[in-house]
C-alpha cells in the first residue's frame, strides 16, 4: 500500500502545476467560519454562464490567454468591461457642474444640464426645463439596486411606446411618454447633441438587447438588433476566419519535413 501511494505522489508530482491545492476542514470549523466580503452580490451578463463568456470574449473581443503577454491585456479588458457595464444608462444626464444626476435640462444649449442643488446656486441665461432623470438612482445605491431601476424602467418604456391612456396610471409612465415625444420632435439627436435623447437611446440599446419580439413598439428597436445582428454575423465570420488561419498554421508545423535523402535520390535518378 505504500508503495502504491507512493509511486501516485511521485506521478501526481509531475503535474502538480496543473493541481489546486485545497485546505479542507473539519465539520464544526467550517460551520463556525464567516465570509466577511465588503463588496457586494454583483449580477453580471458576460459572467452569467459558460456560453456568455465565450461569446464576448474570444469572439466578439477577441481576448486571448494563449500567452502572459495576451493574458495580462485580457485580463485587464474583462476587469474593465465588468466594472463599466450599464455605466453609460446611468451616467447619460448629468449635472454639468458637479456631475450629480441632473434634473434640469437647457432646450437651447447644446449639453446643459443641472441638478436640483445647483440650480438654486447657479443662474443660467436661457429658461431650464424640469427633467427628471429616466433612472431615479443615487450615486451611492449598489450595483443591484441601478440594475434592478434600469430593468424597472425597461418594463415602463416597454409599456409607455403602446399606451394610448392618456390618463394612464402606471408610475413613470406619462414621463416616459413626454421623452418619447421630446425624442420625436429634438433636432439634436441627429448629432447626438441632447443628453435627454441619449439616455433614452442607451436605454433602448439596453432593451434591444434581450428584446425577441419582432413586432416590437419600442423606438430604435428594430434597427439597433438589425445592427447588433450584423455585427454579430461580421464578428462570427472574422473568427471562424481566425480560427481556419491558426488550423492551417497547426497544420503546416505538424507536416513532417522533406527529408534530403529523398531530394538526393531524385537528384541522382
Amino acid at each position: 500500500m505504500d508503495d502504491a501511494m507512493d509511486k501516485l505522489f511521485v506521478e501526481l508530482d509531475k503535474h502538480k502545476d496543473m493541481f489546486f491545492t485545497i485546505k479542507l476542514a473539519s465539520t464544526p470549523e467550517w460551520t463556525s467560519m464567516t465570509i466577511k466580503d465588503p463588496d457586494p452580490l454583483l449580477t453580471c451578463e458576460l459572467m452569467d454562464g459558460r456560453d456568455n463568456f465565450l461569446t464576448k470574449a474570444p469572439r466578439e473581443e477577441h481576448w486571448e490567454f494563449s500567452s502572459l503577454r495576451r493574458a495580462k491585456y485580457s485580463t485587464l479588458c474583462l476587469c474593465h468591461a465588468l466594472h463599466v457595464e450599464n455605466s453609460s444608462i446611468d451616467n447619460s444626464c448629468t449635472c454639468n457642474y458637479c456631475s450629480q444626476p441632473a434634473s434640469w435640462h437647457c432646450d437651447i444649449c447644446d449639453d446643459f444640464d443641472l441638478c436640483n442643488k445647483c440650480h438654486e446656486i447657479k443662474q443660467h441665461e436661457h429658461k431650464l426645463t424640469k427633467v427628471q432623470s429616466l433612472i431615479d438612482v443615487n450615486n451611492s445605491d449598489t450595483t443591484a439596486k441601478r440594475e434592478e431601476s434600469v430593468r424597472r424602467c425597461v418594463q415602463v418604456l416597454v409599456h409607455a411606446s403602446q399606451c394610448r391612456d392618456i390618463n394612464c396610471r402606471r408610475p413613470k409612465c406619462p414621463r416616459l411618454k413626454q421623452i418619447l415625444t421630446h425624442v420625436r420632435q429634438c433636432k439634436k439627436r441627429q448629432e447626438s447633441q441632447c443628453s435627454i435623447c441619449k439616455q433614452l437611446i442607451a436605454l433602448c440599446c439596453f432593451h434591444a438587447k434581450k428584446c425577441t419580439d419582432r413586432q416590437c413598439k419600442v423606438p430604435f428597436c428594430e434597427p439597433i438588433r438589425a445592427k447588433l445582428d450584423e455585427q454579430r454575423h461580421l464578428q462570427n465570420r472574422r473568427a471562424e476566419m481566425l480560427m481556419r488561419r491558426r488550423m492551417n498554421v497547426i497544420q503546416s508545423d505538424d507536416s513532417p519535413p522533406q527529408q534530403q535523402g529523398n531530394s538526393q535520390q531524385h537528384g541522382d535518378s
